[in-house]
């Protein structure tokens, strides 16, 4: 499951003995994340987003496993340095506490936070409206401008929200132990129902694969110019990556090819073959279905 983190430590807004607590927490819940393979989506360049990104590299160095499964940066597009661990998706130019923020939990299937401050909150609040499972570690806040103890500070927050931040006696790893065996109950429950289809130009096989999936209860999502939002291409397949659970490529015969001194072949366009390629870095070859239309080449 892709998690979105939030939270972190500040000196201006939380209690000095309250940092180890944030730090033990987070390297928990990366080591509980990669053991569990999970991603986690980190969304600023901040001391905690690296405390966890550099504690999963840690791990993954340990174990052979490649620190970019686990890891997604997914930064506005104003942020010019690039991290060198995980993937890196910058978010196209629009306002932070609007816009960014609803994309943030979008491309989520649920939220952690760990500490934090207004933007932590906002984020919970957007999750909720989202219907998206949120977990929140019980930490001992007494800060005067913690929103976990006064949350009808801000407007954004009532009462009823912060209902489910409990002061709790209990470790990170005891923490985490019971969020991530939560998620493998939800995982295990919950098929994943968006499906993106990737086409050429015979938009009838298109429609009609979209009319099955659509009876079938699933979510069927199309490029189409006005879905891609000010994107390139390229831009919009690694942010759609991270909010489908699968993924048809309709191969038909639009194209002709040969090999130096063979005969001319049938075969898809070139960008539904590189799409391809994409696609199965992204979500993993056992995500990603080809469907063989007419007499078309195969890959």
């Amino acid at each position: 499951m892709n998690i979105l983190f939030q939270g972190g430590w500040s000196k201006n807004r939380d209690l000095p003995n309250e940092k180890e607590l944030v730090d033990n927490f987070c390297l928990s819940f990366a080591r509980h994340l990669l053991s569990e393979d999970h991603h986690v989506i980190l969304t600023t360049l901040g001391e905690y987003d690296f405390l966890i990104a550099n504690e999963i590299a840690r791990l993954c160095k340990e174990t052979g496993k490649n620190p970019k499964n686990y890891i997604t940066f997914l930064l506005p597009e104003k942020i010019s340095q690039i991290p060198e661990i995980g993937k890196v998706i910058k978010l196209p130019k629009c306002r932070w506490w609007l816009e960014e923020r609803a994309l943030l939990v979008q491309k989520a299937d649920l939220l952690i936070a760990i500490g934090g401050g207004k933007g932590t909150a906002e984020c919970i609040r957007r999750a909720f409206l989202d219907r998206k499972k949120v977990f929140v570690a019980p930490l001992t806040k007494t800060s005067k401008h913690s929103w976990y103890q006064r949350p009808s500070e801000y407007y954004y927050l009532n009462p009823n929200d912060a209902e489910f931040v409990k002061e709790v006696n209990i470790s990170a790893d005891e923490f985490f132990d019971k969020v991530f065996r939560i998620i493998a109950a939800l995982k295990a429950v919950n098929y994943g129902r968006r499906v993106f289809v990737v086409h050429g130009r015979n938009h009838h096989i298109r429609d009609k694969l979209v009319q099955i999936l659509k009876k079938m209860d699933f979510e069927p999502e199309v490029l189409e110019p006005e879905s891609a939002k000010g994107l390139t291409i390229i831009e919009y397949l690694e942010t759609i990556s991270m909010t489908v659970d699968f993924c048809f490529v309709i191969y038909t015969p639009e194209d002709v090819g040969k090999i130096t001194g063979g005969e001319e072949e049938p075969r898809a366009r070139q960008n539904v073959i590189f799409e391809h390629g994409l696609l199965i870095g992204a979500l993993g070859r056992n995500k990603v279905c080809a469907l063989m239309c007419g007499n078309v080449t195969m890959p």
